[in-house]
């Protein structure tokens, strides 16, 4: 019991600590734009650096207007802020740190074809407390899935309707006729009793002669040996 609580004592402080990146954006056609922006949150512990990371499919989805929001001082340094490759390292920090889901930077998204685009916040990202501790635990990731135009489909149809149109001066409509199906004679089958038995091309006639005079020299050989004892 003793372990158990020790335990639960020392694994506390690192979930109470967990933080994470949080992507918001709308779903979109292709030509249309929206803003993303990217979160953090923290649980408890402050956070009071990030360092975010974000990869995008370029042959999808084009990016730009790229900013830190308000109230994060940017560093500006090589290796820690670039955009190129389909790819956004931004960090900054925030005198006093950030618990609530505070906005941490915001991009313009363009799609640019119908296929699935991805953006990711990418494993490496990190954000610090105020001892330097990397407690991010959560990363998210926003899929933009293709958008099929909608097309209004006629419900099927049995075999025996059709789709014509109808079309006059002044309107055009859809009908739905009954085709007349052919008349087909019936003709009666009554099936036969199970106990019947019918045979299917010629009869096996030598076969069964063959097998009827084996039976009968059986029995005769059968009487001529039972007689012989009786005379014995």
């Amino acid at each position: 019991m003793r372990f158990l609580i020790l335990t639960f004592l020392f694994t506390l402080p690192f979930a109470a600590s967990a933080a994470s990146f949080d992507l918001a954006a709308p779903d979109l056609a292709v030509g249309e734009s929206a803003q993303i922006t990217l979160s953090i949150t923290s649980s408890e512990e402050s956070v009071y650096t990030a360092e975010a990371i974000v990869s995008f499919d370029e042959t999808v989805l084009d990016v730009s207007n790229v900013s830190v929001a308000n109230g994060w001082m940017q560093l500006s340094q090589p290796g820690y802020d670039s955009i190129s490759n389909g790819r956004i390292v931004k960090t900054a920090g925030r005198p006093g740190g950030v618990t609530s889901q505070t906005p941490f930077l915001t991009f313009t998204v363009t799609r640019l074809t119908s296929a699935t685009g991805v953006i990711t916040i990418e494993g490496t990202s990190k954000l610090y407390n105020k001892d330097s501790v990397n407690i991010a635990s959560s990363f998210d990731t926003q899929v933009f899935s293709a958008i099929q135009n909608t097309v209004e489909v006629l419900p099927s149809l049995p075999p025996a309707f059709v789709v014509s149109e109808v079309t006059s001066n002044e309107t055009s409509e859809i009908m739905v006729e009954e085709v007349s199906a052919p008349i087909e004679e019936v003709v009666d089958t009554n099936p036969l009793p199970a106990a019947v038995i019918t045979f299917q091309g010629d009869v096996p006639y030598i076969p069964m002669l063959v097998a009827l005079l084996i039976l009968l020299a059986g029995t005769a050989v059968y009487f001529i040996i039972r007689s012989g004892r009786k005379n014995v």
